[in-house]
This record gives structure tokens, sequence and C-alpha cells, in this order.
């Protein structure tokens, strides 16, 4: 099964504050979500919200083998943080 990639629209943006977007109505998981960016306390960093919701077709079956094939979106979501941080952070993704 293919997803299709490109199926949200920007719903709110707010340069270095904030991101939202939702889904389009054909979208194959429909989502919406927002990232949120807030200078750390110690004035050097920035702390990442992120708030993401989704309906995985097929529901708690779907979820649990989105989750076994490592599709699940929190995965991911926690996955791409992690790299983002390391690019930031090195200027590369270390392996």
């Amino acid at each position: 099964m293919a997803v299709r990639a490109h199926a949200e629209e920007i719903v709110d943006d707010s340069p270095s504050v904030r991101i939202a977007w939702r889904s389009a109505e054909d979208a194959d998981v429909p989502n919406a979500g927002a990232v949120r960016f807030v200078p750390a306390p110690d004035g050097l960093s920035t702390e990442v919200y992120v708030v993401l919701t989704y309906d995985i077709p097929g529901g708690a079956v779907g979820k649990a083998v989105a989750k076994y094939f490592g599709e699940e979106p929190h995965q991911q979501l926690d996955d791409d943080l992690r790299r983002l941080k390391q690019v930031l952070e090195t200027g590369e993704v270390v392996r």
C-alpha cells in the first residue's frame, strides 16, 4: 500500500513560533498537528513541543500493524525529532 506524501495543508504559520497543519480530505491517514518553538530557560536553546492527532485505518489492528513495522506516527515523530536534534547540534546524523 502506498501512502500519499504531502497530503497536508498549513493552517497556521507564525515563523519561529508555531506551525500547524491538517490533512487534506483525501489523505490516506487523516491527521492534524502543531509544532511550537519556545526559548529554553538557558536563553541559548529552543524547546520544541509537538501535538499530533491521527486516525490510522483499521483501528486498533491497523495501529498494531503500523507499530510492528515501525510506521506508527509517534515512533516516526520521535525518530525524526532525535535526528533533527543531532543535525542541529552536530551538523550530521550520528549513526
